[in-house]
């Protein structure tokens, strides 16, 4: 996720034939999560931001979820949500001292 501009070298060191770690180790989606993670990636967007960015609101949830037409809205506010307190968790540790 922070790779940013060194993927490209990270992928040209791979297509040398040399061991890439980084792009060896990367975790593995299962193909029927993708969907929750280009939701989350979108909604995320949508969280307010005043000291610090809050949680995506329920009504953008409920957008998406509708515009999408989602089966289950709990489970996947459950998926969104999960993936979001990843990302705070993370902002929480990035965060200065």
């Amino acid at each position: 996720m922070r790779w940013g501009p060194h993927l490209e070298h990270l992928l040209a060191v791979r297509a040398k034939g040399q061991t890439v770690k980084a792009l060896d180790d990367q975790p593995r989606l299962m193909p029927h999560l993708g969907f929750y993670l280009d939701a989350f990636n979108s909604l995320r967007y949508d969280r307010p931001i005043g000291m610090v960015a809050g949680p995506i609101p329920w009504s953008s949830l409920d957008r998406y979820a509708q515009r999408y037409d989602v089966g289950d809205f709990d489970v996947f506010e459950s998926h969104i949500r999960a993936l979001e307190n990843v990302l705070l968790q993370h902002e929480a540790k990035d965060a200065p001292k």
